[in-house]
């Protein structure tokens, strides 16, 4: 199916299904491809396969790690306060585990603020495959370090575990493997495709999460030891297939860095190397992110948005103190929250922009903002739901609604690439990683200190963080109402919707 879908893309057939009338029609091929043709189509297909499988098993591997890590230090904070197994879920015990994962979040976050640009840098001048594959080698390390304060909490204080991000520095973290992933799909996609081949990745996402999640669950009845070292195992057969993929980064790229290069060897040549390299960081351009007050908007209701994405992490939290759920029950939620990721991105998303296309004259950048508005308005819905859900049946109904932040993250990445040049793909997607790190450094303290706040006051009050999430989507979802594109003014209709 990927090796089809790939093939697809580079035939250029569009992957949504229909295009308005102001959209460049990419006409069809001759059947009598020549041996080149049919050897540059084959080369440039073949990492798509490669990205997808690295994507799934790192994907795989946080979905082992996450909850079994909750529920380690849940667990060692309860022992230290001296509390028996049972009062675990005491204010004391759940004020400090948040208090712990929301600085925690800080500091997994500040490694991908002060790299991103340069390792994104680098991306451009040396390839994309060494950074994606030193952020997943950082991870590996931080998160064995962060098991093993966790396993001897008696040796070990429990915010020592904080100090473990350092390994992060070491790649990028997280901003810079997802900034890596997009660019190479860029790489050797299209403008026009891009929409559904990142709505693709998200779907592989949500597939990993709905088959690891329960088994997750399933293995933590064993032991949380079980799934966190099966999770470090598939970080490691990441690594490993990165040495078999074939580099993404344009020929001209190359062309241009190996000209560049200096052409003595020895000291003195890797002397002048580094200092270019040095150079070439510091003068990084970035001029197109505040050449367009539109893209600037656009860019800064990413680091509102990001709070959303934080507090999906306080789900199992709030849901194992609210209805006094074991970890291993409120895993589930992850299920139901992929699964429903997973009918929005390959079917809602697809099938919406296929109707809007038939039916008007939207181009694919007024289409993606069209449907942002309306994502950012029933995730807006969904936050409220949650936190006034005082039974589980109301969360239900909540929590699917919530769930259409994802897809509006992935629209506003469309729609901010297709502003820009593609020569700065690799930046692009590292200041779009950058802006959500620092909205995570935002909501992580402020969700923290808002859940605390809730657990104090008891009550409705426990789902504070998903009201304060509500009220901030609103704001986006009202500056949206007032974005214009370029091309709006010659824009029209055919038929309403």
């Amino acid at each position: 199916m990927v090796a089809e879908d790939s093939l697809e893309i580079e035939q250029g057939i569009p992957l949504i299904c229909e295009d308005g009338p102001n959209e460049t029609k990419t006409p069809p091929r001759s059947a009598s491809k020549s041996a080149t043709q049919q050897a540059i189509v084959v080369l440039r297909i073949r990492p798509i396969p490669w990205i997808l499988c690295i994507f799934m098993l790192f994907e795989a591997g946080s979905n082992l790690l996450g909850t079994p890590l909750d529920s380690i230090f849940e667990r060692a904070i309860c022992r230290t306060k001296g509390f028996p197994p049972d009062e675990c879920k005491s204010a004391p015990v759940q004020r400090e585990f948040a208090f712990l994962n929301g600085w925690m979040m800080v500091f997994l976050s500040l490694p991908s603020i002060l790299t991103a640009i340069p390792y994104g840098r680098l991306a451009d001048t040396y390839g994309r495959l060494p950074i994606l594959r030193w952020s997943i080698m950082g991870f590996l390390l931080s998160m064995t370090a962060i098991g093993i304060v966790g396993l001897y909490p008696e040796v070990f204080p429990i915010r020592l575990a904080w100090t473990t991000p350092v390994f992060t520095f070491f790649g990028g973290g997280g901003g810079v493997f997802g900034a890596m992933i997009f660019t190479m799909t860029g790489d050797v996609t299209t403008a026009v495709q891009r929409t559904m081949i990142f709505s693709y990745i998200g779907a592989v996402g949500r597939i990993t999460s709905i088959i690891f999640t329960p088994l997750t669950s399933s293995l933590m009845n064993i032991s949380d030891w079980l799934p966190y070292t099966i999770g470090l195992l598939c970080w490691s057969a990441a690594i490993c297939i990165t040495f078999v993929v074939p580099e993404t980064m344009p020929a001209p790229l190359r062309s241009d860095h190996r000209t560049s290069e200096p052409s003595t060897v020895g000291r003195q040549g890797w002397y002048r190397k580094l200092e270019a390299t040095i150079s070439s960081l510091a003068s990084t351009d970035l001029s197109f992110v505040w050449s367009s007050a539109t893209f600037m908007i656009l860019l800064g209701t990413l680091l509102l948005t990001t709070l959303g994405g934080y507090v999906s992490n306080l789900v199992l939290q709030y849901s194992t103190k609210r209805y006094e759920w074991s970890w291993s029950k409120a895993a589930y939620l992850m299920t139901l929250l992929s699964a429903t990721n997973l009918l929005q991105l390959t079917v809602l998303l697809p099938w919406a922009s296929s109707a809007i296309a038939r039916r008007t004259q939207m181009t694919s950048q007024q289409r993606d903002l069209w449907l942002a508005r309306r994502a950012i308005l029933i995730f807006t819905l969904g936050a409220i739901l949650m936190g006034i859900s005082s039974t589980p049946f109301l969360m239900l109904i909540g929590l699917p609604l919530f769930s259409f932040g994802t897809p509006y993250a992935l629209l506003m990445r469309t729609l901010l690439a297709s502003l820009v040049d593609e020569r700065n793909s690799g930046a692009l997607y590292n200041v779009i990683g950058l802006v959500e790190t620092m909205g995570g450094i935002i909501a992580a303290p402020s969700m923290a200190q808002s859940m605390s706040a809730g657990f104090d006051l008891g009550g409705m009050w426990l789902g504070l963080p998903f009201l304060v999430v509500a009220a901030m989507s609103a704001s986006c979802a009202l500056v949206l109402a007032f974005v214009r594109l370029p091309d709006d003014r010659q824009r029209v209709r055919s038929h309403p919707l």
